[in-house]
């Protein structure tokens, strides 16, 4: 059965990047870790088949490649790439990347904002209460269940569970591709969500 790993990735190897992974219809497990050694650790021990990473997977020499426009009309908001931080970000993601698909994992880009806007809903909660059970709301849209129990979550482990739901719709190819030159980025299909 496919591993669907999310991943909300930090610049630095110093602040928190989330991961959550998905595995047979179930949230197995997700937290925090910070270098790529730990990132790496994370692959090793679930060996994902697709990784869905939030963070540009192209450079541009424009503020927004053609695909953040596209997400632009979504009623998400992207930063810039010109941003400072944003060039460490996106070397970041690009050598993660390279580095997966060398082990045969395939990597996608995708946005957490972009995938509330196309469940319905306007952004997160900013407490981690009401994260937690919005998150549990989505993940029975989904039909996805709770291998790993939370009743609060940071914003970080948020995103990246909403990152595993992409990587999983992308694996049952029920998603959404914002194309563009050079880029792509993949949000859910809301046919997908179940209506309860």
């Amino acid at each position: 059965m496919p591993v669907y790993l999310g991943l909300d990735l930090a610049g630095s190897e110093k602040r928190a990047t989330g991961f959550a992974v998905i595995f047979t219809s179930t949230l197995e497990d997700f937290g925090i870790v910070r270098s790529n050694e730990e990132i790496f650790s994370i692959i090793d021990l679930w060996r994902p088949d697709i990784v869905a990473i939030d963070s540009p997977l192209s450079y541009s020499e424009l503020p927004y490649r053609e695909c953040d426009l596209k997400l632009k009309l979504l009623g998400a908001n992207p930063l810039p790439l010109n941003l400072p931080g944003m060039k460490m970000l996106i070397d970041r993601a690009i050598k993660l990347k390279n580095e997966m698909e060398k082990r045969g994992i395939e990597v996608i880009e995708t946005f957490p904002h972009g995938i509330l806007r196309v469940l319905g809903y306007e952004k997160k909660p900013k407490s981690k209460t009401k994260r937690g059970k919005l998150m549990s709301e989505i993940l029975l849209l989904f039909g996805i269940k709770k291998g790993k129990y939370f009743s609060s979550l940071s914003t970080d482990e948020f995103d990246a569970i909403l990152c595993s739901l992409a990587a999983y719709s992308y694996g049952i190819k029920h998603y959404i591709e914002l194309k563009g030159e050079g880029c792509s980025i993949i949000l859910p299909r809301p046919s997908l969500i179940r209506k309860l």
